[in-house]
């Protein structure tokens, strides 16, 4: 294979060889190995600078690190944004990015971590939704027609989609929900089996925790999370998608009541205390789950749900995910809660 490259050694562009060689690359001080082709002059062997091969080289190493680490790629990232019509620009804004974020993105440039979930998690139309009514000036005016229009589209097949009788939940397996569907009978049993065992003063804030840290802990060992619910980062921590209406449900299907009670008397601060009304049923877990269920309420029994958010803010987590967004099973590897204060981790697997 030939190609007219222009060699700095001879002053000329020459009628270049170009050669297969595998090289190594550094990206964010990892090491990766490519299959490269590079230019060579005939005259002096020396390596030439062809932009085309070069750029083709750099993308070679950049999909390797996207692939070692999950990221989306510059063709996933522009058919996220391409699924609302818009721009580049807005697009950016709405996610909360500097204007030109995704245009680098899209062009080639790896994104961080927390940037890829953002963009991820903006396929879902219900999180852009957020998005708009929390900021609509990230849309221009020209651009809001088209964005609109698409966005209500989308959220009508969505909910289509995702519908279950009397709630609604996301009924994908995916990196969200752990990889397995979301079980409401599960999550509803896991909520009794925690009220028994925490059995004073506990409150749904708490009890959002721990239903977290038992799906999460549970994926770090099994690769699949007990209640398959996708969990958001707000402001007081972790929470199950739709716990609004979780509870109520529960109440409604006579299975707890909810309390109101003083939390502060002197701040006039309340909260909704659970109580148990039903018999958890232990069937519907595995050996493996029930164990670790039994660990998180062994853990945290004595928290109350200040503790436990405050702790829940320190997780990596949290800390990087935007607000209001869906939290990554990827991160149960990172959890500072270690199954190994209290056992065997041989006991908590399947």
């Amino acid at each position: 294979m030939k190609r007219s490259v222009y060699c700095l050694e001879c002053r000329k562009t020459v009628n270049a060889d170009v050669v297969e060689r595998k090289e190594t690359f550094t990206v964010r001080g990892e090491a990766f190995e490519v299959l490269t082709h590079v230019a060579i002059c005939p005259q002096c062997s020396q390596d030439l600078y062809d932009d085309e091969l070069d750029a083709n080289t750099q993308r070679l190493v950049f999909d390797q690190y996207r692939q070692k680490h999950g990221l989306l790629s510059p063709v996933e990232i522009r058919e996220v944004r391409e699924r609302y019509g818009l721009s580049q620009k807005a697009f950016s804004r709405l996610l909360g990015f500097g204007e030109v974020t995704i245009h680098r993105y899209e062009m080639g440039s790896i994104q961080e971590k927390a940037q890829d979930l953002l963009i991820r998690q903006a396929a879902d139309p219900e999180f852009m939704q957020r998005r708009y009514e929390e900021n609509p000036g990230a849309v221009s005016s020209r651009e809001k027609g088209v964005f609109e229009k698409r966005l209500t589209d989308l959220l009508q097949k969505w909910k289509q989609s995702v519908s279950l009788p009397a709630i609604s939940f996301y009924r994908n397996q995916d990196i969200y929900t752990g990889f397995i569907e979301f079980n409401l009978a599960k999550i509803m049993n896991m909520v009794l089996f925690f009220a028994k065992i925490c059995s004073e003063c506990f409150y749904p804030t708490k009890a959002n925790k721990m239903l977290w840290y038992a799906d999460m802990l549970h994926y770090r060992l099994n690769n699949r999370s007990i209640s398959g619910s996708r969990y958001l980062c707000h402001q007081y921590g972790p929470v199950p998608e739709e716990f609004k209406l979780l509870y109520p449900l529960m109440e409604k299907e006579g299975l707890i009541e909810l309390e109101y009670k003083e939390i502060d008397p002197e701040q006039g601060i309340a909260g909704q205390v659970i109580h148990p009304k039903s018999l958890w049923n232990k069937t519907l877990f595995t050996e493996s789950e029930l164990n670790v269920m039994k660990y998180v309420a062994e853990r945290f029994k004595y928290y109350s749900g200040r503790q436990i958010s405050e702790e829940s803010h320190e997780e990596e987590a949290y800390k990087e995910t935007p607000e209001y967004g869906f939290i990554s099973y990827s991160y149960a590897e990172r959890l500072r809660v270690d199954l190994l204060e209290i056992g065997t981790k041989e006991q908590y697997k399947h």
